[in-house]
């Protein structure tokens, strides 16, 4: 189900981008501060290997923007995502990222972000501690790390003067550390659906 809804999700974009036309007055219709929601299926795999594992890990994400520029072809993103997973641990995460988002026919775009953040890692189960030369239950606790994500887009962006939507699909690989002794450095997969609103404001 999981599978059909993000075929469904490519299938729009690339539909949008076979009818798109260019639109001269899409730098005025941009509004800066979009809202921006969507679903994410977490992995802790490398990335591209078992893409199969993240849709049994479904989570959110939302956050905002800016653009850098007049041409709206940089933006800083700000992102509060969440992830459920059974086998490595749930995880909130608050990060952000300097994307680059060239356009590719009419109105449709691809993105190459980077940026860091924070990822707040709960346990899968309980975890135990050394205390007087015993091993004590110190519960389901979270470890707090530094992450850093990076990622690719593609998406369409449906202008008009008024309030628009742009959906969008990612796929984002992030490292994050240092979890523990024996493994430092975390690598995690994200395949992201979602849209950003852009909210008709005579400001911008």
């Amino acid at each position: 189900m999981k599978q059909k809804f993000i075929l469904l999700m490519l299938l729009v974009l690339l539909l949008q981008m076979a009818q798109a036309q260019k639109n001269p007055d899409r730098l005025h219709q941009y509004h800066n501060f979009p809202l921006v929601v969507g679903v994410q299926f977490h992995s802790l795999s490398h990335p591209f290997k078992n893409l199969q594992q993240n849709f049994r890990n479904i989570g959110f994400t939302v956050g905002s923007e800016i653009a850098l520029g007049s041409t709206h072809k940089w933006a800083q993103s700000f992102q509060l995502g969440w992830y459920r997973n059974k086998s490595a641990g749930n995880g909130l995460m608050v990060y952000t990222q300097s994307v680059y988002r060239p356009y590719l026919v009419g109105n449709a775009f691809a993105e190459v972000k980077a940026g860091f953040g924070w990822l707040w890692q709960a346990r899968p189960s309980d975890g135990l501690k050394p205390v007087n030369g015993n091993w004590v239950n110190v519960g389901k606790t979270s470890k707090g790390m530094l992450m850093i994500p990076a990622g690719v887009s593609v998406g369409y962006n449906s202008y008009k003067n008024g309030t628009y939507v742009a959906p969008t699909i990612s796929y984002q690989v992030f490292v994050s550390g240092i979890y523990n002794q024996s493994f430092p450095v975390m690598v995690n997969s994200l395949i992201q659906a979602g849209t950003r609103v852009h909210f008709n404001n005579n400001k911008n």
